[in-house]
């Protein structure tokens, strides 16, 4: 950098005592201290206070050369200072202001602010003489190097926050916006620069999810007009394509022109959103396992108030959900509050499953029993303990079912032992009754009498072919048989059979049903005892029986949806040819079900005999199941399931 050049001609160094005028106009502006330069004499004074300032004494020499001053300057600054100096000598610079590092006496560096103004130009108009001060900015230079390092700091920990990045954005009077800062975790985040949302600040806004930015605009909206925080979760979509969940909070703060000023932060949630996302499908798919639990499932506190119940609770019970939750576990379990639920409390405190029976009460004040199983949920005050309720009640039916089994089985064999063995006594005893016939001639009073006996004994072994059939040992004619065209023919002649007021109605299925294997005789007497019983339990009145053809997929099993009672079960395979029969009378009692087909089972609706029992039998002898069901107080049902042909 060149130094300043000299004037042709040297003048005298300017005293305090001269120029006064212009060592006031110097004073005026003046900081801690006075320079004057004499650009023709290369010489400077410097007033007692800029002395004193860099740690002189005020009469001290401290060099009032251009070069001396020069060395003072730090080496960092000096070349910025030199051109300064040209700059405003040269007239391209309008003013001399600079800012600079300068040693002082000790050889430590201060901060100086340096102003001066031409009092004196050459014939060229170029400054001869400079007067100025030196302020002392030391203070304020490390107050802003203080500041400018914390910046600093704050923007490599803004720039370097996990999964966030902090904002300032700006809304201008005239509704313009646009970000007065971003760190740099916006990258990372957005998959954009920084540079890429300062110049379009609405490129965030466009990586929304459609659906969430209504309410964003909303929300945002309203933080503005009362000036309250603003926080909200939404999913956005990343330059790359791949999907990420937000949550932004900020404050707004209206600034002196009416601009308004959000400073805030944008958090990545994505791994917390996906875990809440996950912890949510968990807790939907444990309520719908508890919901749709067989056992019934409760709650309730130490004093038994029910807490929480699932559907099966409600309906084992018969209470709405809202009954349940009003009421203790002492008004559905009469012996909840004996010694044996203090000895369950226990066994649980002590780390152990406890299981017991007892019995429960309905809300229409029936009882059924029960298996609990309870569980301490939570151990500290308030304790909850878990109750899980099985209904023993079809564990009973299932029981007797099996005893009822096992004795029909017993009666089953003997019946057909007993018939067949009648059966041959009657064809001899027939035999013997012909041959007396043939022999007794002339005899016409012995005639009617061996008629008589004959047709008494033909009686008998109809009844013990009964017999057989109940027992499922009965001959069979099995021919292969389409239902489809068998059942209309048979309706035909027992609609005429019929009183008037009983009608017969058949519905066939939309699409054909395979046939089956069978003896038309024996099925024929099925369906006829079915309708007798029918019938019979219509009386006088009006009634019908509707008969209706389909095929089952396994939508009617044991243990499925349908209620009811199986005397015979379902045949084993994919689908099975249905005959349901259907009456529109009273139905039965539930506990009478198991019963309608027992031979000794008798009541004025269902008829006498051996009538359903032999109907049981021979269905057995065709490997055909039976389901015999209410149908909600329209009448009986009764659903034969016939193996396909071929099955």
């Amino acid at each position: 950098m060149a130094r300043p050049r000299r004037r042709e001609g040297r003048q005298e160094i300017l005293r305090p005592a001269e120029g006064e005028a212009r060592w006031r106009f110097a004073l005026d502006g003046a900081g801690d201290g006075v320079w004057d330069w004499d650009g023709s004499a290369d010489a400077m004074f410097f007033s007692p206070g800029y002395k004193t300032m860099l740690g002189y004494g005020a009469e001290e020499a401290i060099g009032d050369s251009f070069a001396a001053w020069a060395d003072r300057i730090h080496p960092e600054d000096r070349e910025g200072v030199l051109a300064a100096v040209n700059g405003y000598l040269d007239g391209t610079l309008p003013a001399y202001r600079v800012e600079y590092r300068i040693r002082r006496k000790d050889g430590q560096w201060m901060w100086v602010l340096a102003r001066g103004t031409a009092v004196a130009r050459d014939g060229r108009g170029r400054p001869s003489r400079m007067v100025g001060t030196h302020a002392d900015i030391t203070a304020r230079k490390e107050a802003e190097a203080a500041l400018k390092q914390s910046e600093s700091r704050l923007r490599i920990i803004a720039d370097h926050l996990p999964d966030s990045f902090l904002f300032q954005f700006v809304v201008s009077p005239d509704g313009e916006p646009g970000f007065a800062y971003l760190s740099g975790g916006v990258e990372e985040m957005t998959g954009l620069t920084q540079t890429e949302v300062l110049q379009d600040p609405l490129v965030l806004f466009h990586q929304m999810d459609p659906a969430m930015r209504p309410a964003y605009v909303e929300a945002e909206a309203a933080s503005a007009r009362d000036l309250t925080p603003f926080a909200m979760e939404f999913g956005i979509l990343r330059k790359d394509g791949a999907r990420r969940w937000v949550r932004v909070r900020s404050a707004p703060r209206r600034q002196a022109d009416g601009a308004l000023l959000w400073e805030g932060i944008a958090t990545d949630i994505t791994d917390q959103k996906l875990s809440q996302l996950l912890l949510e499908e968990s807790e939907r798919q444990f309520r719908s396992v508890v919901e749709n639990a067989g056992d019934a499932i409760y709650l309730h506190d130490a004093e038994g108030r029910i807490l929480l119940c699932n559907r099966e609770a409600c309906r084992s019970t018969g209470h709405a959900l809202g009954e349940l939750l009003r009421m203790g576990m002492a008004e559905l379990d009469p012996g909840f509050l004996d010694g044996r639920n203090i000895l369950a409390m226990r066994a649980l405190e002590a780390g152990q499953q406890m299981s017991l029976t007892a019995t429960h009460r309905r809300k229409d004040g029936s009882v059924f029993p029960v298996e609990i199983r309870l569980g301490l949920l939570r151990a500290e005050a308030p304790r909850q303990i878990l109750a899980v309720v099985r209904d023993l009640s079809e564990r009973e039916q299932l029981h007797e079912s099996e005893v009822r089994t096992r004795k029909a089985e017993s009666l089953v064999l003997m019946a057909g032992s007993i018939a067949h063995d009648f059966n041959n006594l009657f064809q001899g005893v027939l035999g013997y009754l012909e041959v007396a016939r043939a022999r007794a001639g002339g005899n016409a009073p012995l005639i009617p009498v061996l008629d008589g006996a004959q047709e008494a004994l033909q009686k008998a072994i109809g009844l013990s072919w009964k017999m057989l059939d109940f027992s499922g040992r009965g001959l069979l004619d099995v021919r292969r048989m389409d239902l489809e065209s068998w059942l209309p023919a048979l309706l035909a002649v027992l609609q005429l059979e019929a009183p008037a007021h009983f009608q017969l109605d058949l519905v066939l299925a939309l699409e054909p049903v395979p046939p089956i294997q069978g003896d038309p005789a024996k099925l024929e007497q099925v369906v006829r005892a079915v309708i007798d019983n029918a019938r019979e339990a219509a009386g006088d009145r009006a009634g019908r029986v509707r008969l209706r053809l389909s095929t089952d997929f396994c939508q009617d099993r044991p243990g499925g949806d349908s209620q009811g009672f199986w005397p015979l079960a379902r045949p084993e395979g994919p689908a099975t040819v249905c005959l349901d029969i259907e009456d529109d009378g009273p139905g039965l009692p539930r506990e009478a079900l198991p019963l309608i087909c027992d031979p000794f089972y008798t009541t004025k609706e269902l008829g006498r005999g051996l009538g359903l029992a032999a109907a049981v039998g021979i269905l057995r002898a065709h490997r055909a199941g039976l389901h015999l069901f209410n149908r909600g107080g329209k009448g009986l049902g009764l659903r034969i399931h016939f193996p396909p042909s071929g099955a």
